[in-house]
């Protein structure tokens, strides 16, 4: 049980720098320009040396929303899963024998990817 609590902890701490760094990317965004020769790589490495080793304090309301987003997306898309999951049983009950076809022609297909010619 620890475990999961320390996993939460980590996770919260990543989102929250997630978020900072975010807000200074955009912050910097399309105003400022990098100087000639600068990689993104770069800029990212001097931005994460820079940052002090405590966590940066951050909205919680605006963390708390993105995770509500998140979670109401994440649940639209598991309606949909579900109803082409009910589909697929309700055709193999109408249409067994034509099932069957597809999923062995399915498998023909999945073991040429996957064979070592």
């Amino acid at each position: 049980m620890t475990s999961t609590e320390t996993d939460l902890d980590e996770l919260k701490a990543l989102q929250r720098e997630a978020a900072v760094l975010r807000s200074q990317r955009q912050q910097k965004g399309s105003t400022a320009s990098r100087p000639e020769g600068e990689e993104d790589g770069a800029a990212f490495v001097e931005a994460a040396d820079n940052q002090p080793e405590t966590e940066p304090a951050t909205d919680s309301e605006s963390l708390e929303e993105v995770i509500a987003e998140s979670a109401k997306k994440l649940e639209d898309l598991n309606i949909d899963f579900n109803a082409i999951l009910k589909d697929m049983e309700d055709a193999a009950r109408e249409r067994p024998m034509l099932t069957l076809v597809a999923a062995f022609s399915l498998g023909i297909v999945v073991g040429h990817l996957f064979s070592r010619k």
